[in-house]
């Protein structure tokens, strides 16, 4: 009796053991999970720009996948004279060159000359 007694406690606590590894791993998963969501920025519906004021006059646009009213991505691609990412890609353009062969409208209607694509990341 004494000798299945004891076994049966040591079972249970090596089970115990197993059951505090597992959820201190998930819970730790979870853990990083919810960071790395944290810190994904901003973001918005595609299609959608997020517009933020930088110190030489230009704004930097951010598109998170990039939805065009009047020109494809692979318009912008060939403009830029390089591919570019559905999310990520920031933008530096001045408005007011509608007749310039740099010009693209997006969704928005905004046309939007672009100068220079630096990547976020």
């Amino acid at each position: 009796m004494n000798w299945t007694g004891k076994i049966k406690r040591m079972r249970l606590f090596k089970n115990k053991k197993i059951l505090i590894i597992l959820a201190v791993i998930i819970f730790g998963g979870i853990l990083l999970v919810i960071i790395t969501q944290m810190q994904g920025g901003e973001s918005g519906e595609p299609g959608t720009t997020i517009v933020r004021p930088t110190p030489n006059a230009n704004y930097t646009i951010t598109f998170k996948g990039l939805k065009a009213g009047e020109s494809t991505m692979d318009d912008v691609q060939d403009k830029l004279g390089r591919s570019i990412g559905n999310d990520g890609d920031t933008y530096y353009y001045n408005s007011g060159y509608e007749n310039d062969p740099n010009v693209v409208v997006y969704k928005d209607g905004i046309a939007q000359y672009i100068k220079e694509v630096v990547s976020l990341k």
